[in-house]
């Protein structure tokens, strides 16, 4: 075929396509029959199942309760290692000295850095070491033994005292714990006198009727901590004993009669408290007395004598 201007037209080749590497068709897979007689082959084994990929873990954050327990083990270490430099320099003061008052000073210093050690210890092993058991207690003894780093706590310009109603019952408190309420309590009525005041300290017994919400029926030793200082409102009064309350946020735990409070209920008491609108705080503490075995005094019959 030719164009208009009888140039010879030709046909355009088609395009052929090739593969890269040319294979040969692959025949069918057959099993070979069995020859006569022979055992047939056992089936292939299954495919062992996908191994199942756990998710990528995230990074262990310790919980807020596990970072306070670490955190109080450190003080608590660090304390502990504190308190050992002020019961050697206590020491070594008992040891140069031969005036006897500053040696009962010396004391003080000691035993009370003792008692702050074995606190410490308690805290590094709470999940080691059991609750230290209750003891008989014969509070007289106790209170006047306590005097000395109560009147520590309070300081210079407070003034104390201490009123008995005669003889008081036994109660069951482990060692050390009596001491601890009246420490903490002297430390509340300082912080609320700062320009000095007084404290007094009433001690009794009194009967615990049926139908008390908190407290058994029988004899109960009573404890009350009067202080002059200003007083609390109603709204602090119905919170003061909750953990953590304070009304001094820069320099209060909100931990003293929360900590009083706790050990009053572990052994079947109750913490009370009352501040007249005329100023002053009232904390009273009960007790169930008990006899010199530990058994709870029960209340007499009708008409018989208090017990002495």
């Amino acid at each position: 075929m030719r164009t208009a201007s009888g140039a010879l037209l030709l046909p355009r080749p088609e395009r052929l396509r090739f593969a890269a590497h040319p294979q040969e068709p692959e025949a069918p897979a057959t099993t070979p029959a069995p020859s006569p007689g022979a055992v047939p082959a056992p089936p292939p084994p299954p495919p062992d199942p996908p191994v199942p990929v756990a998710p990528h873990a995230p990074p262990y954050a310790p919980s807020r309760l596990e970072r306070l327990g670490l955190m109080t083990a450190g003080v608590a270490h660090d304390f502990n290692n504190v308190l050992s430099v002020i019961m050697v320099c206590a020491g070594e003061i008992a040891a140069a000295t031969e005036d006897p008052e500053q040696r009962d000073r010396a004391r003080e210093i000691t035993d009370a850095a003792e008692r702050g050690a074995e606190l410490s210890r308690r805290l590094l092993t709470q999940d080691r070491l059991p609750e230290p058991e209750p003891e008989v207690l014969a509070v007289d003894t106790a209170i006047v033994d306590a005097l000395p780093i109560v009147k520590r706590t309070l300081g210079e310009g407070i003034e104390i005292s201490l009123s008995s109603r005669g003889h008081l019952p036994r109660v069951l408190l482990a060692p050390g714990e009596l001491q601890r309420i009246l420490v903490n309590l002297a430390a509340n009525s300082r912080d609320a006198m700062p320009e000095g005041g007084s404290v007094t300290i009433r001690t009794g017994q009194v009967t615990i009727p049926p139908g008390d919400r908190e407290l058994g029926v029988g004899w109960h030793l009573r404890i009350t901590f009067t202080d002059t200082g200003p007083g609390m409102s109603p709204e602090v009064l119905g919170r003061a004993a909750q953990p953590y309350f304070t009304t001094k946020p820069n320099s209060g735990s909100g931990l003293g009669l929360a900590t009083v409070k706790g050990l009053l209920r572990a052994r079947g008491g109750r913490l009370q408290l009352s501040s007249p609108p005329s100023g002053g705080t009232t904390v009273i503490l009960d007790m169930p007395a008990v006899t010199a075995t530990g058994e709870a005094l029960s209340l007499p019959p009708a008409g018989a004598a208090t017990p002495a």
